[in-house]
């Protein structure tokens, strides 16, 4: 790998599997050596996206993203330069404009749902990671997380879990599963994973030396 390129880590998985927790256990070490490019901040606003039988907004589909943004961005992290964009609001028709600045950095996480569909965005990653987790227990995070960080009734949580997330999962996530270069079983202690983890970015790059 060329000395000055940045090492462009993707990383994917089932809905609360726990791909934030990954992330800030290596911001946590990296600091501002990590630059972290999240493809939910690339969402297209509510009124283009797909609704269901029910009219129920479908979030969980790689053209509820704009990928030719976030393509576009990605290499702009690889090239050395920062990226400026506006940070996507969930679930609010008007939101309240919030801009995000990320500056390239040695290495660059690519983050998501969806990050391994998008066949532009595999070809540009050095390492790929896929986190796995029970089913149960991924829907106990979401739900945790959309009813006190997000504002998302319980009902209306639970019935975007069996009506598009799941499905998602089947059809656009999963199947990647088999060519990531590594997986890690994301329940009980984290520890072994994160140490193992840690052990591929030293490998890979000279700054935690």
């Amino acid at each position: 790998m060329n000395a000055n390129k940045p090492f462009v880590l993707g990383l994917s998985g089932l809905s609360g599997a726990g791909k934030t927790f990954y992330i800030q256990h290596l911001k946590s070490l990296l600091k501002e050596r990590l630059s972290i490019l999240t493809f939910d901040d690339y969402y297209k606003p509510f009124s283009e996206q797909k609704v269901d039988k029910k009219g129920v907004p479908n979030f969980d589909l790689p053209s509820a993203l704009n990928v030719e943004l976030y393509v576009s961005h990605l290499k702009l992290l690889i090239e050395g330069q920062t990226v400026r964009k506006e940070q996507y609001q969930f679930e609010l028709e008007n939101p309240e404009m919030k801009i995000l600045e990320i500056p390239s950095a040695p290495v660059i996480m690519a983050e998501g749902l969806f990050v391994y569909e998008i066949e532009e965005i595999r070809n540009l990653l050095d390492y790929k990671i896929f986190l796995t987790c029970d089913e149960s227990l991924c829907l106990k995070r979401r739900l945790k997380r959309d009813t006190e960080e997000r504002g998302i009734p319980e009902e209306r949580s639970t019935y975007q879990w069996v009506a598009h997330v799941l499905p998602a999962y089947k059809q656009f996530i999963e199947p990647y599963q088999s060519m990531c270069d590594i997986s890690y079983h994301n329940q009980g202690s984290p520890v072994e994973n994160l140490e193992h983890l840690t052990k591929i970015v030293r490998k890979r790059t000279t700054i935690l030396d």
